[in-house]
């Protein structure tokens, strides 16, 4: 009997399910089949195939088909969905059958085996039919260092000599002599196990090559109204084994300068006025890294500096239009007491005539600093007297 089991899908590492008897079944172990040692059934990165072997032991009674139940067991989801799971196999009643071992269609493909490298246990099928007990054996002797355990079927060790092609005949009887026989071959090469690594070392390299960088990503500048800046990093790294990156980056001012990674783009947005060095890491499957940084700055927007501008010459043309009529006024010799103050005197401002004397024949400040700002091109607000000191513009 063989339960048979397959994964859905490869496996990229190596995955173990444990099995036993769960002695639930109706046939009995010992009489209807032989004892099921618990074991570990070990899939092999992209293997999706394993089988379970079942020695039914025959009989002449007369009895309904019985069930045998194996209890799986695997912490890893890959295998199982849940922690433990049955399978159930059936035992058909065929008795007053003329019992004979056979193996059916299994075969055993030829091994090829290293002087001093312990070897995959080799798992040899199980004869079908047959006067229970049946018993295995095989010949001739293996190679010094092997050995075959006829219990669980199996060749294991580490071959210590040498041996050229060598068939064996792996051989199956009942308990009335019947048997049946499958053949198969071996080798053991001289090579020793250190003399095959350096062999494999030479003819390429197996470890991981970490990522390079192929190009410096240059140093942005942009506006906190710009559009997000996109980065192809395709462009700025490679895998040396041509393996696919995972791509990460951070910013070390999150406030002025946000900065994300989806696929191979790097995507970074202008959140405040500031500057802030962003890191690129680019990762291989095997955990190999490599990183570059390059800076940002964010400056204000146009239309912020351009009102920042405007504020900054409004303030300094008022500042530059008093000190100038102030200086116009001491020129004139005009004492600032206020309107109607004494005196006659005149100055040229920008092609202008400036005079401070009114219609009264008294000097006029008010109607001076008038005079002068219109000759700068400045506005003065109106009811400013002639403190000019306290006087009001308008940019």
């Amino acid at each position: 009997m063989t339960f048979s089991l397959a994964l859905d899908r490869p496996s990229g590492r190596g995955l173990a399910l444990h099995y036993a008897d769960a002695g639930t079944g109706t046939a009995t172990s010992g009489a209807d089949y032989e004892e099921i040692l618990p074991d570990t059934l070990f899939f092999e990165p992209g293997e999706t195939t394993k089988s379970i072997d079942v020695m039914v032991l025959g009989d002449t009674l007369q009895e309904l088909d019985e069930t045998v139940v194996l209890q799986l067991s695997s912490l890893d989801s890959t295998l199982l969905a849940v922690p433990e799971a049955l399978m159930t196999g059936r035992i058909r009643d065929d008795d007053g059958d003329d019992l004979v071992p056979s193996f059916g269609d299994a075969s055993v493909p030829p091994q090829r085996w290293i002087r001093a490298c312990e070897i995959r246990a080799l798992q040899l099928p199980p004869a079908e039919g047959g006067d229970p007990p049946l018993t295995y054996g095989l010949a001739p002797a293996l190679p010094s260092g092997l050995k075959f355990d006829a219990k669980r079927r199996t060749v294991a060790g580490t071959p210590r000599q040498e041996q050229p092609v060598t068939t064996y005949r792996y051989t199956a009887t009942d308990a009335d002599g019947d048997s049946a026989t499958l053949s198969f071959t071996t080798q053991v090469d001289l090579l020793d196990c250190r003399f095959e690594i350096e062999e494999l070392e030479a003819d390429g390299p197996e470890e991981n090559q970490a990522p390079e960088v192929v190009s410096a990503i240059a140093s942005k500048s942009m506006d906190v109204a710009s559009q997000p800046v996109v980065v192809d990093l395709s462009a700025h790294f490679r895998d040396p084994d041509g393996d696919p990156l995972r791509y990460s980056a951070v910013s070390a001012a999150t406030r002025s300068v946000r900065a994300e990674t989806a696929g191979n783009t790097l995507t970074i947005g202008a959140l405040a006025v500031g500057e802030s060095l962003v890191t690129l890491r680019a990762t291989d499957p095997g955990g190999a890294e490599v990183e570059q940084s390059f800076m940002v700055t964010v400056e204000a927007s146009r239309v912020d500096r351009a009102r920042a501008l405007k504020r900054s010459l409004a303030t300094f043309g008022r500042a530059v239009g008093t000190e100038t009529v102030e200086a116009i006024a001491g020129r004139l010799g005009a004492a600032d007491d206020g309107p109607g103050a004494m005196g006659e005197a005149h100055l040229q401002v920008g092609g202008r005539s400036l005079s401070c004397v009114g219609i009264d024949k008294r000097c006029d400040l008010a109607k001076l600093a008038r005079q002068a700002a219109g000759a700068l091109g400045l506005r003065m607000s109106q009811g400013t007297g002639g403190n000019l000191a306290s006087a009001l513009w308008a940019a």
